[in-house]
């Protein structure tokens, strides 16, 4: 399992499929959150693709999603800024 390694999962809002269209990953990512736990899984929106929406919308509609699906606040907000500023070396 990723837990065991220490791993980070990206998970990107879509997937482009090509001739302007794309497929959510939200239902998978929501699952792989689940299986791995949220401090494993960074969320990201894979923006400034023609098929997939603007970036701004993309991550709305994820964190409307996770939140509608019974994923807190918190672990959204962890997912969002916290990996990424850890990565970064930015967290406090």
């Amino acid at each position: 399992m990723v837990q065991d390694y220490g791993v980070i999962l990206e998970r990107c809002f879509a997937q482009p499929l090509g001739s302007g269209k794309y497929m959510s990953n939200l239902p998978s990512n929501l699952e792989a959150i689940r299986a791995c736990g949220y401090q494993h899984v960074m969320v990201s929106t894979d923006g400034g693709q023609v098929e997939n929406p603007l970036w701004e919308e993309a991550l709305r509609q994820y964190v409307d999603y996770l939140a509608q699906n019974g994923i807190p606040e918190n672990e959204i907000r962890y997912m969002t800024r916290g990996i990424q500023a850890w990565l970064l070396d930015l967290a406090p």
